[in-house]
């Protein structure tokens, strides 16, 4: 290994990256301006090989592998960052091109984790889930999870062969949020968070946030974009704007909608869809009066 290279090594945060315990991975992924040059650096255990292709030029940069456990590292000449992606060789099949999820910088505002904190925030269904997005032209996914306890959590899927060392997420200080954006990543891939707790126990959780998922057996959460759905409802909202909403009288109705009502099993069908099931409810609403 080159000796300026090899003098940017970080081995006790690389070894807590090839054991699965680093929280805050940004700290040595990804690209960063050094007196010698950018440093960029990546994780991989399944490449073979990996090289660095600048967006810009099309120049292309072959990483080092500094570590057996998977760490790639490469020295580029420069002063100034630039957009990049991997071209990882896994040695059997054709070399893919993948996106960079340690070159992005956290999505989640500080004004975000004050209301967070503060117990007041009241739409964190924005913040938490899996949100399809794009950053600075690049798509993706958006994944953060509140996970306080957790010595690591790391989001896997069939997009990562369900190995939990691929894409582990950065810790956030101060409020128990991990978070990572993963580049290529769209609407319908399932997905999981493996969470490494004390004592060196993993487990994977699904969602608690998550907008879809697997039907049982299955177990996963899927990622769906839910700013798709066009509300149809302006005329109602500005009716009850403008109504002493307050002082009226409120109905409410509660009941588990897969125990209302479920299919013939013999079709092969558990349960009713959303669809489904609304006008059922609304009749029995109205027959009870």
């Amino acid at each position: 290994m080159d000796e300026k290279l090899y003098s940017k090594m970080q081995w006790p945060e690389i070894e807590a990256l090839v054991y699965s315990e680093h929280d805050r991975p940004r700290q040595i992924l990804g690209p960063r301006v050094t007196p010698d040059g950018i440093l960029i650096a990546a994780f991989n255990p399944e490449a073979a090989a990996i090289t660095v292709k600048a967006l810009d030029d099309g120049s292309l940069y072959p990483m080092e592998k500094a570590d057996e456990g998977g760490y790639f590292a490469v020295l580029v000449d420069g002063t100034k960052l630039f957009p990049y992606e991997y071209i990882v060789d896994y040695g059997e099949e054709q070399a893919v091109t993948q996106g960079d999820p340690y070159a992005f910088p956290s999505q989640i505002a500080v004004e975000d984790i004050k209301k967070f904190n503060a117990g007041i925030h009241y739409e964190l269904y924005r913040v938490l889930g899996a949100h399809v997005t794009t950053i600075d032209g690049v798509s993706g996914v958006h994944f953060a999870v509140w996970a306080p306890e957790a010595v690591r959590v790391s989001v896997v899927g069939d997009f990562c062969s369900w190995d939990g060392r691929r894409y582990p997420m950065q810790r956030l200080d101060d409020c128990g949020i991990h978070e990572l954006f993963i580049p290529g990543l769209k609407e319908g891939d399932i997905y999981k968070y493996e969470v490494k707790i004390k004592g060196d126990t993993v487990v994977l959780k699904s969602d608690p946030y998550g907008y879809y998922t697997e039907v049982r057996p299955d177990t996963a959460s899927i990622v769906y974009d839910i700013h798709k759905y066009q509300w149809q409802d302006a005329s109602w909202m500005a009716h009850r704007d403008a109504e002493a909403t307050r002082s009226e009288p409120m109905l409410i109705y509660e009941l588990h909608l897969g125990g209302f009502k479920k299919p013939d099993e013999e079709d092969g069908r558990y349960f009713y869809n959303y669809r489904e099931l609304a006008p059922m409810i609304a009749d029995y609403v109205k027959d009870m009066g």
